[in-house]
């Protein structure tokens, strides 16, 4: 009725996995368990999207909501993706989005009213102007209070590409160090939740040391009056309408955590997507039920020195 399978990750990566029901009237909800031989580090991302859907796909089919312009070159994924980043936890999985002027979307994630957010990804700017706009930010859930955490994208008259950020208005704070167009980088925005009233503070780095801790220095930071959001509770995607940066992204990653951003340093880590399944029943004599997946990634266990089991609950097999 149960069967285990020991898996030798030996490299970051991603494992599908299939699981179902055998027994009639099985538990409707499986809580995904793994029995691990040695400690592991374990990460809980708030959200992690590597646009892994079908081809030509619209984003608004997958969990995204347009908040603006809704079906003006709608966002679409393109699968495989052309972007990488070696070493990246979200690199080289699934597909990307390609943003130009348009529909802009949103996707919620479990809302945050303490503590401190990143949010990472892949980006390749193809053109951009020299007056500069917002691509990327955060904000409270379905953006009650504006966009918060803006990511700019601007060029000077040398094609030189800078980023910048803000907390919601102007000034934009750009950064001094230029970089090149139809290059990819990983960046991240840190989003510090602060007591009291209009305070919080917003970040980005671009290309952080992975596997390290939080680097101390390096970062953009706002220099805008910050207008609090009630939480932090999703992320958005914009397209402007004319000073847009022309734009390929990819591996979205969310967490309160920062080893699920970039990895940390000696610490193997696994990240369980989805936590749940759910429908497993089935009449007696018509079992067993269709199988279901969720996707099982690592990083860091290269050398670690045991194995992992992935164990089935009671009359599931996997």
């Amino acid at each position: 009725m149960k069967k285990n399978y020991t898996i030798h990750f030996l490299s970051p990566g991603q494992r599908r996995l299939k699981i179902r029901a055998l027994r009639p009237f099985a538990t409707a909800l499986l809580m995904l368990a793994f029995m691990l031989s040695s400690s592991i580090g374990w990460g809980q991302p708030l959200l992690i999207d590597d646009f892994d859907y079908p081809n030509n796909s619209l984003l608004t089919d997958y969990g995204w909501t347009a908040h603006s312009g809704a079906g003006t070159n709608s966002i679409t994924v393109t699968n495989p993706s052309t972007i990488s980043y070696p070493g990246y936890l979200s690199s080289g999985i699934g597909g990307e989005v390609t943003m130009t002027t348009g529909e802009d979307v949103n996707r919620s994630f479990t809302e945050q009213t303490t503590g401190t957010v990143y949010f990472s990804f892949l980006v390749n700017v193809t053109s951009a102007t020299t007056s500069g706009d917002y691509f990327f930010h955060t904000g409270a859930t379905s953006f009650t209070g504006g966009h918060k955490g803006r990511i700019y994208a601007k060029r000077d008259d040398s094609n030189n590409l800078f980023f910048g950020i803000s907390h919601r208005t102007t000034p934009v704070n750009y950064g001094t160090t230029n970089y090149a167009l139809n290059t990819t980088y990983l960046l991240v925005l840190k989003y510090e939740i602060i007591p009291g009233a209009d305070n919080d503070i917003v970040s980005i780095i671009i290309n952080p040391p992975l596997n390290e801790p939080i680097p101390t220095t390096g970062w953009i930071t706002n220099i805008d009056t910050p207008t609090d959001p009630i939480n932090i509770g999703a992320v958005g995607l914009r397209q402007a309408a004319s000073n847009a940066p022309y734009l390929i992204l990819d591996g979205i990653r969310i967490s309160t955590d920062w080893a699920d951003i970039v990895g940390a340093p000696s610490t193997p880590n696994l990240v369980v997507v989805p936590t749940s399944l759910s429908g497993f029943s089935y009449s007696v004599g018509s079992g067993p039920s269709a199988s279901q997946t969720y996707d099982l990634s690592g990083a860091n266990l290269t050398g670690f020195p045991d194995n992992i089991t992935i164990t089935g609950s009671a009359s599931y097999e996997v």
